[in-house]
């Protein structure tokens, strides 16, 4: 500040020292104290400290100092400094004789408030209440509803509650202090309520601020050469975490709603700085982006494109408008080319190097590239050297240095054309200073498919691509039918495609140019829109209706790990990149693909511009890339997330419409039970019933359907959560190298009891302690008594913001003051801060540093989650004031062209940009038009405010009335002395009530359906669940199953005994151990016997009766195996056998053939019907079959003679090998021996040509039908 700009009038700010009595009477001023010292904290007692000479000079002599004896215990001192006056306690008035020798006496006085640790607080624990009551006390609800009078923490003191923001005012919490005091009490309340205390010492009020608001930046700077004494700078890592476990009401975690899975966060940016990667210039590798010829590419979306997926490279086409398929007139499209231009320099800016591409656009890109075919093919390469090729090398290519360029893209129809294309391609290589190359389109070939083969072989051994530098493909290669195939599918495809069976080699004849021509190979374009089937037509944007992000980053991983290390792979061009809305498939920025894109290539195109301080560059890159994978997944697992939250809803609701039906469906059942009873016609009945069983199982489908669905999103959100294992990312090395710096943290709040709620809170909190905290001290001259300084008197304020500027200690910060301490001796001042991230983003450790005292003895249940549980969320209406009062803030800041008119209409204030609004004051009234005065929507009257609409945080008044009625003048709300009164058919309630915002006393007695209480849970599906606390045994009871008791198998839960209510039966899966067992009330089992007097029959598939003995009387009918054993003295009397059977003693009494035998020769019979006949020789004259199965059949008579079937006919004579039929894939082969001549014919089918191999004598042969004439040689 120059001499001109001080105020030297202005005085000096000196302290001044009064003495009073406790009630604020001035007694004395201390004009003799010295040494004084000033300690402000910030939201807590701040501490005075002075000396006061015992002897005084009094007329010249020493005398004893009056002022001695007034310095009392618990007098006051009332401070005046810097504009503002403080009253203060003495709290240490003891006398030291080493005090007393040295003539001083050492007072100590703290700030006022400290009077209420006067104030014993014995027991106080209450549930939900507001600052207001806690404070002051009033009205509260307690758990049984009843209204109950709670005595407020300052009921016994002279303090009151006095201006408290609108956030804190609106908080409810739950308290309980033990053995304390008043002043510990209410820093206890300020930390639950993230608060700030300023005391009004002269009124004798609290004020509460919300913590994370409250201070400005005044624009204090501290430098150098601006009052630095002295700075210490302190960093303490010790309580740093980077890694956060987060548990909530009864220890549920985030793993559901954490894409991970895991219960736990991580961040390790602090270890990591300062790494950064940049692009590697002299990389031969080629990592490229494709812009869309079809849309006009935003710059500042391809650099954002190019920085996201780490290219090195822009492959810009210029579009060459040719009218028709066979039309050789073509020109350069001046937009196109003013746009490529404009992109180039940008990219050329930035380091990106730039493939300049010439494209085909075909009749407006109606028709593609590939079917271009020009009826004049001399005039056209003519045109295209001239036309095309000749100004764009001139104007684009050597001008703005492209890195490269494309002589042709994609005409596949003409690419036979090589003389042509070598002259084109010496002829640009002859002109342009950059690398020159020739895109060929893709191909097909399959093993069955000679022609395939042979066009192929025809492409490969075309000259022009010995020709280029490098050669360009693009990779529209057809790989698997499979709509969503996994990595190893389409890298096994990529070696022999699965699409009809084709087992094209991809690889291997990509391979085979470079292998040909010692070219490198370059991927001109390549790209996979994210739809299903998009690896079966990779040259179709939209293959399927289904989307697949994971579809299309299988296709790039499995591209990436195939062709990624071989050396003679140039690079790639990526489509596409560069346009603002995702309407083209195969955009994959921003999707799962993007990770497999950025990480080709890393280490080759991208190197580390810097190092980190204490990791590898290998881990650092690592955890990047891990990183932004999980980013690049985040929005596709927060879809899955809310589908399967949907159709969780869904099945809840179906569910509930289900067991209205079974309600229904068992009524009629009754009806019709009661109607039989009473021999009643039950056939409308029967028919009601059996309509009603159709709904019952049509609604169990669909809740069967939804099951299903939640299955298979589930299945995906785990697929997807695989992809994230660490061991996919990190060595072992790495992960050994990791474990150094993963430092971990638990942290619970048992307020939330929604894991999303949870999840969401914890990521803040991790926000706040995920890099040490900065601790500043700084020992400043006492600005505030340099008259020059006097511009930077009222910047001295706690909670507020100051700037801190130090090159050498690396110190550049923003940071807010929380307690500073004046020296009126020496005249410096001593300041403690705190660095701005720490403090906006920790404000309980904020909490904690301003209110720890020694005192301390409260305690707050920050467990009870009664109350805790009520959300401050920012509902619409906050947003709108908090907009409102933006705006407001922003138009009173910038308002700089008001006018202001006083006259006898008052006064009025306008603005010349906006006349028809203005402000009018006149006696008792401020009103606001802004219709030029026809209408005064807004005003403030003696009377109260008019206004259209009031917006704001906080209504609070005595005796508060508001007022609604309807259109029709009925009263619908009224708030009154007396309460709130809601006409019923007026209140509507949508989206349900929180649980929260619920009186406690009527919410802790509901049971929340689908909540586990202990182990118990009740929904509308299951009914009452009970389940053991180690989670594998649980017990079902409903009332359409009945009930179970179920083990689980891990993955399920299986029923081991379960009731039917409808079918009555009992179903048990294990043992039954019974003393008795009653049938129809008759004992059946008794003392391990079984009467089978009230048995009527015993059916058993095998009775196992190994040391019984079986008794009986008679055996109605007894099968008997080939398992009976006699032992070796028993035996069956035929003279026993009452009631002997007969035998038969002829062929006849049977029914049987008599020419039908059996002898010791073998069965003699005229047919035998067997499914098996198994024999060492079967004769006979005649064999009818339909089948007949044999691999040998030989001649009768002659063993040498015979015929093999195995794998078609083979027919030996004299034991030679003589002749075959043989099918061989789509062909029919009869060759004959090589002893025979060796001849070979294969007759084919489909159209495929008929062959023919070896010696043919067609000597004596004939040939009719034919006219050509047959040459063989």
């Amino acid at each position: 500040m120059s001499l001109g700009l001080i105020d030297l009038t202005l005085p000096i700010q000196e302290l001044v020292l009064s003495v009073a009595k406790p009630n604020k009477s001035i007694i004395c001023r201390l004009k003799e104290a010295y040494s004084a010292s000033l300690n402000v904290k910030l939201g807590n007692i701040n501490e005075l400290t002075f000396s006061v000479p015992y002897e005084i000079e009094i007329g010249h002599e020493l005398k004893p100092n009056p002022h001695i004896e007034l310095l009392k215990d618990r007098y006051l001192i009332k401070v005046e400094y810097a504009g503002q006056v403080d009253w203060y306690m003495i709290v240490n008035n003891k006398d030291n004789s080493a005090d007393t020798i040295k003539n001083i006496k050492n007072v100590k006085a703290l700030l006022l408030p400290y009077e209420l640790s006067d104030k014993n607080i014995h027991v106080f624990r209450e549930d939900g209440i507001n600052i207001e009551t806690i404070l002051e006390g009033g009205k509260a609800i307690d758990s049984a509803g009843q209204t109950r009078e709670v005595v407020g923490i300052l009921s016994n003191s002279r303090w009151k509650l006095g201006y408290v923001d609108g956030t804190i005012a609106i908080k409810y919490r739950s308290y309980e202090f033990t053995s304390t005091n008043a002043l510990d009490c209410l820093f206890s309340v300020a930390e639950k309520l993230n608060a700030i205390i300023t005391w009004d010492t002269f009124n004798h009020k609290i004020n509460f601020y919300d913590a994370d608001t409250y201070g400005t930046n005044k624009g204090l700077i501290i430098n150098y050469n601006n009052y630095l004494n002295s700075i210490n700078k302190e960093v303490k890592s010790d309580e740093m975490v980077t890694r956060l476990k987060m548990f909530g009401k009864d220890d549920i975690s985030i793993n559901r709603v954490n894409l991970t899975g895991q219960n736990y966060i991580e961040d390790y940016s602090f270890f990591m700085f300062p790494f950064d990667r940049a692009v590697n210039k002299d990389s031969n590798k080629i990592k490229s982006g494709s812009l869309n010829v079809w849309d006009t590419c935003n710059i500042d979306k391809i650099v954002e494109d190019v920085k996201k997926l780490e290219l090195n490279a822009v492959n810009v086409p210029v579009k060459i408008d040719i009218p028709t398929l066979t039309s050789t007139e073509m020109k350069i499209n001046e937009n196109s080319k003013l746009n490529a231009i404009k992109i180039i320099k940008k990219l050329t800016d930035i380091g990106i190097k730039t493939i300049l591409e010439p494209y085909p656009f075909i009749n407006n890109g109606k028709y593609i590239a590939d079917d271009y075919s020009p009826n004049n093919i001399d005039l056209f390469f003519k045109n295209w050297k001239t036309l095309v090729l000749n100004p764009l090398i001139i104007d684009i290519g050597n001008k703005l240095n492209t890195y490269a360029m494309v002589v042709s893209s994609n005409l596949k129809k003409i690419e036979y054309e090589s003389d042509y294309w070598i002259d084109i391609i010496n002829y640009v290589k002859s002109i342009y200073q950059g690398l020159v190359t020739y895109k060929t389109s893709w191909w097909i070939t399959a093993t069955w498919a000679e022609n395939m083969i042979q066009d192929y072989n025809n492409k490969l051994e075309n000259n022009l691509f010995g020709k280029v530098d490098f050669i360009s493909i693009s990779c529209y290669f057809e790989l698997t039918e499979k709509e969503a195939p996994s990595v190893d599918e389409l890298k096994n495809a990529i070696f022999s495609s699965t699409i009809q069976n084709r087992g094209q080699n991809i690889y291997q004849e990509v391979k085979n140019f470079y292998d040909k021509w010692k070219k490198p190979i370059f991927f001109g374009e390549l790209g996979f829109s994210n739809f299903e089937k998009c690896a079966q037509e990779p040259w179709n944007q939209f293959p399927s209706d289904k989307t697949s992000n994971i579809a299309q980053a299988n296709c790039f991983q499995a591209y990436k790990e195939v062709f990624e290390n071989e050396s003679w792979l140039k690079g790639f061009s990526v489509l596409f990149i560069g346009h603002d809305k995702d309407e083209n498939g195969y955009f994959p920025v921003g999707k799962p693909a993007e990770h497999w894109i950025r990480s080709w290539y890393k280490n080759e195109v991208y190197i580390v511009a810097k190092h980190s301080d204490y990791m590898s560059d290998e881990l650092c890159q690592t955890i990047l890339d891990f990183t932004s994978y999980l980013q690049l997944h985040e929005s596709n697992f927060a879809n899955l997330l809310k589908d399967v939250e949907g159709q969780q809803r869904l099945k809840t609701k179906l569910v509930n419409e289900k067991y209205i039906l079974d309600e229904e469906l068992q009524k009629l059942i009754d009806i019709r039970d009661l109607d039989n009873y009473a021999n009643k016609d039950t056939t409308n009945q029967n028919e009601e019933i059996s309509k009603k069983k159709i709904e019952v199982e049509n609604k169990q489908k669909e809740i069967t359907d939804v099951e299903n669905k939640i299955k298979e999103i589930s299945f995906e959100i785990q697929k997807l959560r695989k992809s994230f294992g660490y061991n996919k990312f990190f060595t072992p090395k790495l992960l050994e190298e990791l474990n150094k710096f993963i430092i971990e943290k638990e942290w619970t709040d048992d307020k939330f009891d929604v894991d999303s709620e949870l999840y969401t809170e914890g990521k803040k909190y991790f926000e706040k302690i995920k890099q040490p905290q900065m601790l500043i001290s700084i020992e400043l001259d006492n600005f505030l008594n340099l008259i020059e300084a006097q511009k930077d008197w009222g910047k001295l304020v706690l909670g507020d913001n100051i700037t801190i500027r130090l090159d050498k200690m690396n110190i550049n910060v923003t940071a807010k003051i929380i307690e500073y301490t004046i020296n009126f001796e020496n005249r410096s001042i001593s300041i403690s801060i705190a660095n701005t991230k720490d403090i906006m983003s920790d404000e309980e450790k904020l909490m904690k540093l301003i209110y720890s005292t020694s005192q301390a003895a409260a305690t707050v249940d920050i467990s009870k989650s009664k109350w805790d549980g009520i959300k401050e969320t920012r509902s619409q209406v906050e947003e709108m004031i908090n907009n409102t009062w933006d705006s407001t803030k922003r138009a009173i800041l910038a308002g700089n062209n008001n006018e202001i008119e006083i006259g006898p209409r008052g006064i009025m204030i306008r603005d010349k940009s906006d006349p028809e609004s203005y402000l009018v004051i006149q006696n008792g009234l401020i009103a606001i038009t802004n219709d030029e005065g026809a209408t005064w929507k807004h005003a403030i009257t003696k009377d109260g405010i008019v206004a259209e609409r009031i917006y704001g945080k906080l209504i609070a008044g005595v005796n508060l009335k508001i007022d609604a009625s309807d259109k029709d003048g009925v009263k619908t709300f009224t708030v009154d002395g007396s309460g709130v009164t809601i006409a019923g058919s007026k209140l509507t309630i949508t989206g349900g009530i929180s649980p929260d915002m619920l009186d406690p006393a009527f919410k802790d007695g509901l049971i929340n359906i689908g909540t586990n209480y202990n182990g118990v849970v009740i929904d509308y599906k299951e009914g009452l669940v009970i389940t053991k606390s180690d989670g594998m045994v649980r017990t079902v009871l409903n009332a359409s199953e009945g009930f179970k008791f179920q083990k689980s198998t891990g993955s399920d839960w299986k029923d081991m005994l379960y009731y039917d209510a409808l079918s009555g039966n009992l179903t048990v899966d294990g043992s039954i151990n019974a003393r008795e067992l009653k049938i129809n009330g008759v004992n059946v089992l008794v003392d391990s016997q079984i009467d089978g007097k009230a048995i009527n029959k015993i059916k058993v598939e095998q009775l196992d009766a190994t040391t019984a003995k079986i008794k009986t009387s008679q055996i109605e009918k007894l099968e008997v195996g080939t398992n009976v054993t006699m032992g070796s003295n028993a035996y069956i009397s035929w003279s026993q056998i009452t009631s002997k059977p007969h035998i038969p003693q002829s062929a006849s009494e049977i029914g049987a053939i008599p020419k039908t035998y059996i002898d010791s020769r073998g069965v003699w019979t005229g047919f035998i019907n067997a499914n098996s006949i198994i024999a060492g020789t079967i004769k006979a004259s005649l064999i009818d079959t339909e089948s007949l199965k044999i691999s040998r059949l030989y001649e009768n008579g002659n063993s040498n003679n015979y015929l093999i079937f195995n794998n078609g006919l083979r027919l030996f004579n004299g034991g030679r090998d003589f002749f075959r039929i043989q099918k061989n894939g789509r062909h029919v082969n009869m060759n004959a021996s090589a002893e025979e001549g060796g001849g070979v014919l294969f007759l084919s089918t489909d159209g495929l040509s008929t062959s023919i191999f070896g010696r043919w004598d067609f000597s004596n042969a004939s040939v009719n039908g034919l006219n050509a004439v047959a040459t063989f040689g």
